[in-house]
């Protein structure tokens, strides 16, 4: 993995001598597609599966210190919340047995505070039809647990704007794409991601793509329910992986496949919505086929 870091719109993160604001910043992660196992992976069964080019964007914009307020949009869904920091729920989640470090393994949501986030879940979206607010519930569910999480009660107010090219429910892992920009997005605001950069040693940028698909898994649990962890594995760590998962005790285990090709390959995306099982949510995806992406996963740009 060799993520890259780009300046963009000419902005210069030395601004923040200036400006007592930290710069906005950008994070991505792209789709996927199952090439071999899709329904046997959650039954602890091998599979393949490879990135693709379609990608979800995350861009992070930090507020005046005078605000103290949170805003997550989300166009795509017609998805858009503001919550205030002091309100949420901080103590229960930083009881001693419910506060989590973000190097800590989470296998399972914590029923407790799942219940403490129901009154600020409840709120959101009260005058959409029921599917779609059931959509913007889990999109919310998954962003306050990560962010009550690994965030603190003094964590400055920001707005968080996800967009996304990636169909939503045609099975290209648009969900699991979103997870990873919200894990790679916190973890770099609470300062436990040190890059990408082109000294990073191996085993540091390892343990931080392991740290990413941790949380991200933890958001797929929010939006899932029981994930098989195949699809943030990938959005994760790019290319093509092969995928087993036997016990749900330890983090999902993968490994880059030896068989992916080395040249870019085309995979036709389906003309309706798939019909596997899932909580996500369906709408008609584009017709337009998808390629596989040897790029790197998880890419974040500051400016």
């Amino acid at each position: 993995m060799a993520p890259t870091l780009n300046r963009i719109n000419g902005l210069k993160a030395d601004r923040k001598d200036s400006n007592p604001m930290a710069p906005a910043f950008m994070v991505s992660a792209p789709g996927k597609v199952i090439v071999f196992g899709e329904h046997s992976v959650v039954y602890g069964r091998a599979a393949i599966a490879a990135a693709i080019s379609l990608r979800s964007y995350l861009h992070v914009t930090t507020l005046s210190k005078s605000k103290r307020t949170i805003t997550l949009r989300f166009p795509d869904i017609g998805f858009v919340h503001t919550w205030n920091i002091d309100d949420l729920p901080w103590a229960m989640f930083q009881k001693p047995g419910k506060k989590k470090s973000y190097y800590d393994l989470v296998t399972e949501l914590d029923p407790d505070l799942v219940d403490a986030l129901e009154p600020h879940i409840s709120a959101v979206s009260p005058d959409s039809p029921e599917e779609l607010r059931k959509v913007h519930e889990r999109s919310a569910s998954a962003f306050l647990y990560l962010f009550l999480s690994l965030g603190s009660k003094s964590f400055p107010a920001c707005l968080y704007t996800l967009r996304s090219t990636i169909p939503i429910g045609a099975g290209l892992g648009s969900s699991a794409s979103i997870s990873v920009c919200l894990s790679a997005a916190l973890l770099l605001q609470v300062r436990t991601l040190a890059g990408p950069h082109p000294d990073q040693p191996s085993e540091e940028a390892r343990l931080q793509v392991e740290r990413i698909n941790r949380w991200a898994f933890v958001s797929e649990m929010c939006i899932h329910g029981n994930p098989s962890g195949i699809d943030n594995t990938v959005a994760t760590q790019g290319k093509a992986v092969f995928f087993q998962r036997t016990d749900y005790d330890k983090p999902p285990p993968s490994a880059p496949s030896g068989t992916s090709p080395s040249c870019p390959s085309c995979w036709s995306t389906p003309s309706r919505p798939s019909r596997r099982p899932s909580r996500s949510p369906r709408s008609a995806p584009s017709t337009r086929p998808t390629r596989t992406s040897s790029a790197p996963s998880w890419t974040p740009w500051v400016r």
